[in-house]
């Protein structure tokens, strides 16, 4: 990268980190910065080319470069068992750290177990479960989404299976049929997006995700729930906590 280009590019982003161009605000268009900087618009064109590709700014049709909201929740390794009574994890790590989180309900459905939830989960391939589906946002945007998969005979007929949010979260729910969670194993893979997880998630080119498949058990030993979860990597920390 030419000198003036990587100048105009630590200029820029500066600006952006420092506020002078806060979330939510355009960027001077490219004839403006091209004039500023004086320099032709193709290296205006690349630098931001690169800001986009490090995140700081998104294209909106209509609006130009917009600098990119890129407040993140921090979301504890304790987030399912100390959720609020009337919230869910989502929610209470959002209120936590002074964010408005909400969580939207896609779909709740029978669906049969693919070889990986089965796996999860101690069934058969194929295995009727109960299948939930949520996107999570923050102040309006969203940053996850969410599949939930629970066995047939102990989620049917409970709240767990009924339309609409579980009160609490799924954790509550499981404690109120007799199923508390006793232990759990994450694994967390860090990759690029699918088209259609980009378009949900509303992310930019470049933009990687989190993937996180949780299966929870209860006291007896049985897996009670398999969760799968796919985060904007630069909108959601994960912090776990461990005995050395």
């Amino acid at each position: 990268m030419p000198p003036k280009t990587r100048e105009i590019l630590s200029s820029l982003r500066a600006a952006i980190e420092h506020g002078e161009f806060p979330p939510g605000s355009t960027l001077p268009g490219e004839f403006e910065l091209a004039e500023r900087f004086q320099v032709n618009r193709s290296t205006i064109r690349i630098v931001l080319q690169k800001l986009r590709g490090e995140g700081l700014v998104a294209t909106n049709q209509g609006r130009g470069t917009v600098v990119r909201d890129r407040t993140r929740i921090v979301l504890p390794a304790t987030r399912y068992p100390n959720a609020a009574p009337s919230l869910g994890p989502w929610e209470s790590a959002c209120a936590q750290q002074g964010l408005t989180g909400q969580v939207e309900v896609v779909g709740v459905s029978e669906r049969p177990a693919d070889l990986v939830v089965a796996t999860a989960l101690g069934v058969e391939p194929g295995s009727v479960l109960i299948h939930r589906r949520n996107r999570m946002h923050i102040d309006g945007r969203t940053a996850q989404y969410q599949e939930v998969w629970l066995p047939y005979d102990l989620a049917t007929g409970t709240l767990l299976a009924a339309p609409g949010k579980v009160t609490g979260g799924i954790y509550r729910g499981l404690t109120e049929i007799g199923h508390p969670p006793s232990v759990a194993d994450e694994v967390v893979t860090g990759r690029m997006p699918t088209p259609e997880e980009a378009e949900m998630l509303e992310l930019d080119q470049g933009s990687p995700v989190l993937e996180i498949r949780r299966t929870t058990r209860d006291r007896a030993g049985r897996a009670v729930l398999h969760t799968h979860i796919v985060v904007a990597a630069d909108r959601v920390s994960l912090a776990y906590q461990q005995m050395v």
